[in-house]
């Protein structure tokens, strides 16, 4: 009987253990299969596929749709991009939903059907947590992935703490103590509310790094990462999804 007592205490505290810290929960397949490399025109960065109201959604960067010569106008329209899969660039059309603000850094582009699979937008999550943002910084990519995840290839996997959320010139923007490089811009900050492993949902799209001011002399300086990378809220979705659907 205290055998049996004591295998029951133990296998308590192992799954007390398992929901109590937080590095144990780190992301799953399932997240990593709703991440995908993108392109438009000479731009690549990140994307990730969120599900919304029975809807499926491409999420990335605004600027990624953006270069010296074409602004996104503020309104609805197809528009063709790029994803990588089989090594090679595909091409997609699809909806191309914006916020009526211009400088909100996050589009929608609306899949013509729903996938199940796809993650879920949150905008609650507690300051200090661990989160991971995935994308595929300076090109990079994991090896011999593209055969074990349908081709396309699997995102790198960076790890945060959510120092807070600030607002710049109005703008409501997730800040995440971590580094942050070319190419994961577009890419999903993940946050697990249960500590499980199972359990991710989308707090934030990556926008940028905050750079900081290093000054050799008084005629020599350059900027360097300050280490935080400013992410865009992703509660700005439902707010570009209600503007469509009360068009």
């Amino acid at each position: 009987m205290n055998k049996l007592v004591l295998l029951i205490t133990l296998f308590l505290f192992e799954n007390t253990l398992g929901q109590t810290f937080p590095h144990d929960a780190v992301p799953n397949r399932n997240v990593y299969e709703n991440i995908y490399k993108i392109k438009y025109k000479n731009n690549t960065g990140t994307c990730v596929l969120v599900n919304y109201d029975s809807l499926s959604f491409f999420i990335t960067a605004k600027h990624i749709f953006e270069d010296d010569s074409t602004k996104i106008k503020n309104g609805n329209s197809n528009v063709e991009f790029e994803i990588f899969q089989d090594s090679i660039w595909k091409k997609l059309n699809l909806e191309l939903l914006i916020h009526e603000d211009p400088n909100i850094d996050l589009v929608a582009l609306k899949l013509d059907k729903f996938i199940p699979t796809g993650l879920r937008p949150e905008s609650d999550f507690i300051i200090g947590s661990e989160v991971y943002f995935l994308g595929y910084p300076l090109n990079l990519e994991s090896s011999n992935s593209a055969r074990i995840n349908r081709g396309f290839p699997i995102a790198l996997l960076r790890k945060g703490v959510l120092s807070g959320q600030i607002t710049i010139k109005g703008k409501v923007y997730v800040l995440v103590d971590a580094k942050n490089n070319s190419g994961f811009s577009g890419g999903p900050v993940i946050y697990s509310p249960t500590n499980y492993f199972k359990d991710w949902v989308v707090i934030g799209i990556v926008s940028g790094r905050i750079p900081e001011e290093f000054k050799l002399d008084s005629n020599i300086s350059f900027l360097n990462d300050a280490g935080f990378t400013f992410c865009t809220s992703i509660g700005y979705l439902s707010q570009i999804i209600e503007k469509k659907q009360n068009k």
